[in-house]
């Protein structure tokens, strides 16, 4: 049998392959302009001594992170909606901290995607040193066959340090086009990338400015998301952008990274090309995951016992369905303009401990959760990725039989675009969640972000079945 892009894509005029779940998964249907993606990916921290090629600090080599699993399940029908939130916020602000992995019941493989893929990334990037670009392309398309196998939490670093490596080797083997479009997809994944970051040839780096300067230009579209089940939490390069069903706006051209999940659901995600100035539809199935009605269970008798002495049995069933180290389950009710949290968490085999606070619905209340969040795990909260820099060229690099030495110091490293996503904290919707907006979120769907720069309307559609593993 050969690869995913194989046996799941249809190769296009590029030469790349549109993405494919697996072997172990059945094909997805693309239909008009908005199409599932092409891009490949995922890798392990570099190790060479220049900045850009250094991990995050909190990644000690041979430190296993250990898996949370966290669920906020409401007191009352009324407070449903919130509850929904305030379970992806916090999932959020647990991903944080230093050495957890967040997830929630969606089937996560336990294996750390970047100890399979990250020995191929590496050789893609020591290929590009060598300027080997047949290499490090075989490298990287490697590394995306067993990526797309792959179903466990999204690492945007990761992700785009693959398409980063592609573009260049792209470069390198003479596909400017197939170049081009990678550029793309890794800046509308990591904004904050500069020309220089790209020095490894003249043409490389030129093939950046070149989409640099077209991005500029070009306006920026939407995609308008369903679900099947309705209430699938979005993410779009990893930032969460809501609850099916909604339209996700703002989106620079090329491909971006959507991911739908929700509990008792296989986790799935692929890239969505986005047409700029114009708008696409996408409807997603979900296959629902085999333990669950079992996890279902599990999590209704930890509510059912949430004040009492005896929630070890069902909290220990579904840290097992989750395959976590840590379960954290709390119910939230909401008085007075305050939230109140009741719940236990359990870490490994021990006795779970009581959870028990109040937070006030205001500006700090995603402050406090993640300080609970901390507290409880024992758990510092790491650097954000923006901190770092994607993979560069080495210190000295050939440029058409010329040496260029790349000054660290150099202005272009000090420009600032940052094009980032607003935390969605600071969004409207976040203090207008009561009542209404709240039972929007459960019925239909709201809006988490919004954006003056509309799209053109629908001009295409997208039909994912997002399958469960076999």
């Amino acid at each position: 049998m050969g690869s995913p892009n194989e046996e799941l894509g249809t190769v296009n005029p590029l030469g790349l392959s549109v993405l494919g779940w697996s072997t172990r998964r059945r094909a997805f249907r693309v239909v008009a302009s908005v199409t599932a993606g092409l891009f490949f990916g995922l890798g392990l921290l570099a190790s060479a001594p220049l900045p850009w090629a250094s991990g995050p600090a909190w990644a000690a080599p041979g430190k296993v992170a250990q898996r949370a699993a966290l669920f906020v399940v409401s007191k009352r029908n009324s407070v449903a909606g919130e509850a929904k939130v305030l379970q992806s916020l916090m999932r959020d602000e647990l991903g944080k901290l230093a050495g957890i992995v967040a997830v929630g019941a969606y089937g996560d493989s336990a294996t750390p995607i970047g100890q399979t893929v990250g020995p191929d990334v590496e050789a893609g990037f020591r290929a590009l040193n060598e300027r080997d670009g047949a290499a490090a392309e075989a490298a990287f398309r490697k590394a995306y066959d067993q990526l797309s196998a792959y179903r466990g939490p999204f690492d945007k670093r990761l992700m785009a340090r693959t398409l980063k490596g592609l573009a260049v080797a792209s470069v390198l083997t003479g596909r400017l086009p197939a170049a081009e479009q990678m550029v793309n997809a890794a800046l509308n994944l990591w904004p904050d990338q500069q020309a220089a970051e790209y020095g490894w040839t003249l043409d490389a780096r030129t093939a950046f400015r070149d989409v640099e300067r077209k991005r500029i230009e070009q306006p920026l579209g939407s995609v308008e998301l369903t679900s099947e089940p309705s209430g699938a939490e979005i993410r779009v390069g990893g930032d969460l952008k809501g609850f099916t069903p909604l339209t996700v706006q703002g989106l620079g051209p090329g491909a971006h990274w959507f991911e739908a999940t929700l509990d008792g659901y296989a986790r799935g995600g692929t890239f969505v090309d986005v047409m700029p100035g114009q708008g696409g539809i996408a409807h997603i199935d979900l296959d629902p995951l085999r333990d669950k009605g079992a996890i279902e269970a599990a999590l209704r008798n930890v509510q059912r016992l949430i004040r009492s002495t005896k929630s070890a049995g069902p909290l220990a069933n579904l840290q097992r369905l989750t395959a976590a180290h840590y379960v954290i389950v709390l119910q939230v009710d909401k008085r007075r303009g305050n939230y109140q949290f009741d719940g236990w968490v359990r870490s490994g085999s021990e006795a779970p401990e009581r959870l028990n606070v109040t937070f006030a619905e205001d500006a700090n209340l995603v402050t406090n959760l993640q300080g609970l969040l901390s507290t409880t795990l024992q758990a510092e909260v790491a650097p954000g990725d923006d901190v770092f820099v994607l993979d560069g060229p080495p210190q000295a690099s050939v440029m058409d039989g010329d040496s260029l030495y790349i000054d660290p110091n150099d202005p272009i490293f000090k420009e600032d675009k940052r094009h980032g996503s607003d935390p969605i904290t600071e969004q409207w919707w976040f203090w207008a969640i009561a009542g209404t907006a709240a039972a929007a979120l459960v019925v239909g769907g709201v809006y988490l972000f919004s954006s003056d720069d509309e799209g053109s309307g629908p001009a295409g559609n997208v039909l994912i079945n997002l399958n469960r593993l076999q």
